[in-house]
């Protein structure tokens, strides 16, 4: 494996990625600006989808493959196969080019994602056979911070950390399913964020990954794991 190159101080030219669902989406970010980004319903099509989708922003905003300074990928909660194609592309460039990759939460980019006013934040991602994976955070200005880790089980275990008082904000695909059951819980406290904000974004992923490279943080393309939140039924 190359060495890691270390970007100059003050500037970091990102490659985000996000396939843990069925958008897929792909963004370059100079800091925390965005400069271009892709994103397509891609169902079950990441493998087609994503490589000609950064090749095609590379080539928008005339930056070269070496021009990367730094990688951010989508780690889940979210599909086996789509988690499995974004973080393989990340790891192989990141092994290849020595460019330092940090894998970042999908329940961290959602939350990030909003534009809703502060307060606190549930994120709740629907992982099948009845269970959701969640987590809660309390948003200020730009930053989210966790108040939870990530938590697993039926959609009790989730609401059950919410705050106690004041207004909670949800996204997460999970909404699909059970915002009715949310309201009922929680009655006029629970509020939806827009449904277009309920799905990750390479973007926000992006510039949650551009804050952990600029402060020396990365991850070791080799030991970058997905986060599933359970195994692939077979």
């Amino acid at each position: 494996m190359p060495d890691v190159r270390i970007p100059k101080p003050g500037r970091m030219r990102i490659l985000a990625i996000e396939t843990s669902g069925p958008i897929g989406s792909a963004a370059l970010l100079d800091g925390e600006d965005v400069v271009r980004e892709s994103h397509s319903p891609a169902p079950m099509r990441h493998l087609e989808w994503l490589m000609p989708a950064i090749t095609a922003i590379l080539d928008d905003a005339g930056w070269r493959l070496e021009e990367v300074e730094g990688l951010a990928v989508s780690r889940g909660p979210g599909s086996f196969t789509g988690l499995r194609i974004g973080m393989a592309t990340a790891a192989a460039w990141a092994r290849t080019r020595g460019t330092p990759v940090a894998g970042i939460s999908t329940l961290d980019a959602i939350a990030a994602g909003l534009t809703a006013a502060p307060g606190a934040v549930c994120v709740i991602q629907d992982v099948r056979r009845g269970e959701f994976a969640g987590a809660v955070f309390a948003r200020r200005d730009s930053e989210v911070t966790r108040l939870t880790e990530d938590l697993v089980g039926d959609l009790g275990v989730v609401v059950a950390v919410v705050p106690a008082e004041g207004p909670v904000l949800f996204a997460g695909d999970a909404l699909e399913h059970v915002w009715a059951e949310v309201r009922d819980r929680l009655g006029p406290r629970a509020l939806a964020a827009p449904k277009q904000e309920w799905s990750p974004r390479a973007r926000a992923v992006g510039r949650l990954g551009y804050r952990r490279l600029a402060a020396g943080s990365s991850d070791d393309p080799y030991l970058l794991l997905p986060i599933y939140t359970r195994s692939p039924v077979r």
